[in-house]
């Protein structure tokens, strides 16, 4: 290296300041920034932390995503919704940050042990605050609301062995709004796969469809929907049926609709959409299907989408993040769940939310009418089972 005069100018090597300040993480550009300095593994920077995740097989991504929502709160609970990662993956993860020396449960909350400020950004909060991002308000159904909910009250309690969870009112009466204004409801045939949600009868009070046919496998759920369709002169039907059994012959090719909140496991999620596209007429016929990231990782929708494609040659054409919020279930603390985390505590605001899909036949969608005779409501993502 030459200076102004021609001369040979020294590289001087770093001194030990220099190397202590590089440590410190000072100087640095964001992605090396330092994190801790552990000593069991000594300076620990972000990548070292992606790094070393990757090699026990965690995915980078939901390893950033879990550490953002960390800097939010330290509720595992809240973690969870917060990044969209699944129970077992966000368990996995603070299992492995304490290991690295970077955080520690202390009475059930998870606390950083070393200083995190200016290195990570939280995850802010820019949904609007009127339709909580779901894109439609059901103002039209104010007065229907309310006699639902007291509908609602006698429902059977949900049950374990069938999956059971139910999501609030206010997410049931946004579902019927966002039919309605995606396809009309007036004079429509409705399928519902699986109703613990009772929107079945939201969709019958609005008394815009022609006829709305629930196929459940609880009897005293079905039971329940036909009292209410009778007292309410409501157009229900009901059909108890396992949905591992194919539809009967006089429910294919019959609904302008179908919705379903399915198991998340691969195969109970072609059993579900398969039977609901089969009983569809055809052609611009649609389908709305509610799936979570908390049983469902990023890997888990890639291949349900291309199920969605490639199997059953739909068209997706909607899908709306966290659409559905559901309600504490009564089992809870008997999930694996529950069992997984790193806290006893039950979740203090709701935490379990879907996403709402919306796809559209062509002519060259097909459906699923093949027996299925395994146990389909468990994977190693469920957690709520």
């Amino acid at each position: 290296m030459l200076g102004d005069e021609g001369a040979p100018q020294r590289v001087h090597s770093k001194d030990d300041a220099e190397e202590a300040r590089e440590d410190r993480g000072e100087g640095l550009s964001p992605s090396t920034k330092l994190i801790s300095h552990n000593p069991l593994f000594g300076p620990m920077r972000m990548n070292d932390v992606l790094d070393r995740w990757a090699e026990e097989g965690g995915r980078r991504g939901a390893m950033r995503r879990i550490l953002r929502a960390l800097k939010n709160t330290g509720d595992f609970w809240e973690v969870v919704a917060l990044s969209e990662e699944t129970v077992p993956e966000v368990a996995k993860a603070i299992d492995f940050l304490g290991s690295q020396g970077l955080v520690a449960v202390e009475d059930d909350v998870i606390k950083w042990k070393v200083d995190i400020s200016g290195e990570l950004d939280a995850i802010p909060d820019n949904l609007c605050p009127r339709c909580g991002g779901r894109g439609v308000l059901p103002r039209a159904y104010v007065g229907l609301v309310d006699r639902f909910v007291k509908i609602a009250r006698d429902r059977p309690g949900v049950k374990r062995d069938y999956d059971q969870a139910s999501m609030n009112a206010e997410s049931v009466w946004a579902r019927v709004a966002f039919i309605e204004m995606r396809d009309s409801l007036k004079g429509s045939r409705i399928l519902i796969i699986g109703d613990d949600d009772l929107t079945s009868i939201a969709l019958g009070l609005t008394g815009k469809p022609e006829r709305i046919t629930v196929v459940e496998i609880d009897p005293e759920l079905t039971a329940f929907i036909e009292g209410v369709a009778e007292r309410e002169s409501l157009p229900i039907e009901t059909v108890t049926l396992d949905i591992r059994e194919p539809l009967p012959e006089d429910l294919k090719r019959s609904f302008d609709i179908f919705s379903t909140e399915p198991s998340e496991t691969l195969d109970a999620l072609k059993v579900f959409v398969g039977r609901g596209i089969s009983a569809l007429k055809g052609e611009g016929a649609s389908g709305y299907v509610g799936l979570t990231r908390r049983e469902a990782s990023l890997p888990k929708w890639q291949a349900f989408e291309r199920m969605l494609l490639d199997d059953f040659s739909v068209v997706i054409t909607d899908v709306v993040r966290n659409f559905t919020e559901y309600t504490h279930w009564g089992y809870f603390e008997e999930t694996r769940a529950f069992s997984l985390t790193p806290v006893r505590t039950l979740p203090k605001r709701p935490w379990y939310h879907s996403y709402l899909i919306r796809f559209e036949l062509l002519d060259t969608s097909r459906g699923f009418e093949e027996v299925y005779t395994e146990d389909f409501y468990s994977d190693e993502e469920s957690s709520t089972t």
